[in-house]
């Protein structure tokens, strides 16, 4: 059998405010993928996997956000999960995960 290994997690500032957000297992980053042309989603599906919001409460929060806000929480993401900064590596090809 393997060994279970626990999903990283840590507190992150927000805004200025400190929310826990835990690593991306590697089953969700290959499901991230299958949004590649639409990041909209991708983003909202990333941030609620990562922080027990729903997609709803994210949806609702990255439109009353400033962009530099949530591109540091989806850098934030991709740092503890271990993957490259705004990409996700599926087959050998990165496939983005936010927007520039």
């Amino acid at each position: 059998m393997l060994p279970k290994v626990p999903l990283h997690s840590e507190m992150v500032d927000v805004a200025g405010t400190k929310i826990e957000v835990r690593s991306l297992s590697r089953a969700e980053q290959l499901k991230l993928t299958q949004y590649e042309n639409d990041l909209d989603t991708a983003e909202t599906v990333m941030i609620a996997m990562t922080t027990g919001f729903s997609e709803d409460e994210v949806r609702t929060w990255r439109e009353e956000t400033p962009g530099d806000v949530v591109n540091d929480l989806i850098e934030q993401i991709a740092r503890i999960s271990g993957v490259n900064r705004g990409t996700a590596k599926s087959g050998g090809e990165s496939v983005p995960l936010r927007a520039s």
